[in-house]
């Protein structure tokens, strides 16, 4: 008789109740709160580590100049730089990085400079001074015009972005 009853619960029952179905869209929301700030935050330090790269790669172009040149940035024109590294597209100091590729330089006393905007509109500087030290500087929330190398000054440059 047990069989028997539980045959026909099996036949009566076709779906899911409204309270399961509202469980299920409860947790559901729940999961997708969670992940979404934690998305968020990987998607602009990724879009972050593209200018970062293109600063390292435009630093590793302008110390090659560096030591093989004169031991001086002052000379380190745009062709020079592209020279040394064409994948990035080198500005002068004045005129604005608007991409992770485009790359702002400045050699003003010696020092180079670069800058590049980032695509979470961030700009951020590597600072090259030899013998001093090399520092790192950013402007977050910035506006495409905020961000050129001759600019520097607007920044504050440390240890670490």
């Amino acid at each position: 008789m047990v069989m028997g009853t539980y045959r026909q619960r099996l036949r009566e029952e076709h779906g899911f109740t409204l309270v399961e179905l509202m469980v299920v869209i409860l947790n559901l929301s729940i999961l997708i709160l969670i992940a979404l700030p934690t998305m968020a935050g990987a998607l602009e330090r990724v879009r972050d580590a593209a200018s970062k790269a293109s600063l390292r790669t435009g630093l590793t172009a302008g110390r090659v100049f560096f030591v093989t040149g004169e031991g001086d940035y002052t000379g380190a024109t745009l062709t020079d730089l592209t020279q040394v590294e064409s994948s990035i597209i080198w500005v002068t100091e004045a005129t604005l990085s608007t991409a992770p590729k485009t790359l702002s330089r400045d050699v003003t006393g010696g020092v180079l400079t670069l800058a590049s905007y980032s695509n979470s509109q961030t700009c951020f500087f590597v600072r090259d001074d030899p013998p001093n030290d090399l520092t790192y500087g950013r402007i977050d929330d910035a506006a495409p015009v905020d961000c050129f190398a001759a600019n520097n000054g607007a920044v504050t440059f440390g240890p670490t972005w």
